[in-house]
C-alpha cells in the first residue's frame, strides 16, 4: 500500500473514527458529552467515508478485486491503456450491462501483445475485442484472453423459383 496514495489516508482516518466509535458504545452509561462526541465522530466517519467513495470511483479496479460481475461471461473491452512495466488498464462492458467499467490488469507482456492483436484485427473485421473473464487472466493458458469474435455467417440466399 503506497503512503502518498490520499485513498490510503482516507481509508486509515475511516479506521481510526470507526475504532473511536465502536470503543465509545462498549463502554456504556454515557454522558451528554460522550454522547455529542460520538455523533461528531460519526458526522467526520460519514465525511470519509463519502470521500473515499468518491475518490475509488475514478480510479480502475484491480480485476483481482472483482467478485460480483466477470465471471465466466466474456466482457467487450470498448478501451484499453498499456502502461508498460505497471498494468493493463481496461474499459470493459459485460453483457447486460450499457456503462464500462475501469479495470487494471498487473502488467503481462504477452497478455499485452494479445490484445493489442486482438484490437488490430478488430479494427481490420470491423468488429470488438472479447475479453474471455476477469477471472481467467492468465496468458500461459491454450486460449487467449483476448479475441475477436468470428464473423456471423451470412444469411441464406433465398432460391428464386422459375
Amino acid at each position: 500500500m503506497v503512503m502518498e496514495d490520499p485513498l490510503t489516508w482516507i481509508f486509515v482516518v475511516t479506521v481510526a473514527l470507526a475504532t473511536a466509535l465502536a470503543l465509545i458504545a462498549v463502554r456504556g452509561n454515557l454522558s451528554i458529552v460522550a454522547r455529542a462526541g460520538a455523533l461528531g465522530l460519526t458526522a467526520m466517519l460519514l465525511l470519509t467515508s463519502y470521500t473515499g467513495f468518491t475518490e475509488l470511483m475514478s480510479r480502475p479496479k484491480p480485476a483481482t478485486l472483482e467478485w460480483v460481475r466477470g465471471g465466466e461471461s466474456p466482457a467487450t473491452v470498448t478501451a484499453s491503456h498499456l502502461r508498460e512495466n505497471e498494468a493493463i488498464y481496461l474499459w470493459l462492458v459485460f453483457k447486460g450491462e450499457t456503462e464500462p467499467r475501469a479495470y487494471s490488469l498487473p502488467w503481462d507482456i504477452e497478455m499485452a501483445r494479445q490484445l493489442r492483436r486482438a484490437e488490430r484485427q478488430a479494427r481490420e473485421r470491423q468488429s470488438s475485442v472479447l475479453m474471455k473473464s476477469l477471472r481467467h487472466t492468465d496468458s500461459n493458458e491454450s486460449e487467449p484472453v483476448f479475441h475477436v469474435p468470428p464473423r456471423p455467417a451470412p444469411p441464406p440466399k433465398l432460391a428464386q423459383a422459375d
